[in-house]
Parts: structure tokens; sequence; C-alpha cells
């Protein structure tokens, strides 16, 4: 019994060691595809996508922006991360 108590006391130990040490992200990933007015993919293009976050609903005060120069791919697929070091924030 004795070394039973003693094995779950280490077990939590190092759980509750673990858990102290978690940390959130720095930056989020995102990706999307370029399309064309009709629709097809935007296929190896510069672009400057702005990105930002309203508060409430459309038509709500801008809270952040960011603006990011991409290219393209075959694909019209471009990718980033937010916040950006590269990005101007608003």
């Amino acid at each position: 019994m004795k070394h039973l108590l003693k094995t779950l006391f280490l077990a939590l130990l190092c759980a509750s060691s673990t858990i102290g040490f978690a940390q959130s992200p720095q930056a989020v990933s995102y990706q999307a595809v370029a399309r064309t007015l009709e629709g097809g993919p935007l296929v190896d293009a510069s672009l400057i996508v702005k990105i930002g976050i309203i508060a409430t609903s459309i038509g709500g005060n801008l809270m952040w922006e960011e603006e990011h120069v991409v290219n393209t791919d075959s694909f019209g697929l471009f990718s980033g991360w937010l916040p950006s070091e590269h990005g101007r924030t608003r």
C-alpha cells in the first residue's frame, strides 16, 4: 500500500510539473486560395493581403489590422503567420 501511494504521488508530481510549463502560441498560421472574378485560382501572383478584426459586427470599430505581401503558388494557395514580423500592425 505504501509503495502504491508513493507511485501515485510521483505520477501526480510529474503530471503537475509538465502542466506548469505549458505556453500559449506566439503566432497562428493561416492559409487561403486567391481566386479571379471568374472563380479560377490566381496563379503565381504577388498580392497584398489585409487581415483585420472588427468589433461586434460589420461596420463596427476596427480593433486590429495587418497587411502581408504574399505569393501564390500554381494552385493560387498562399499562407502566413499572424502576427507576422513582416506585417504592419495598425
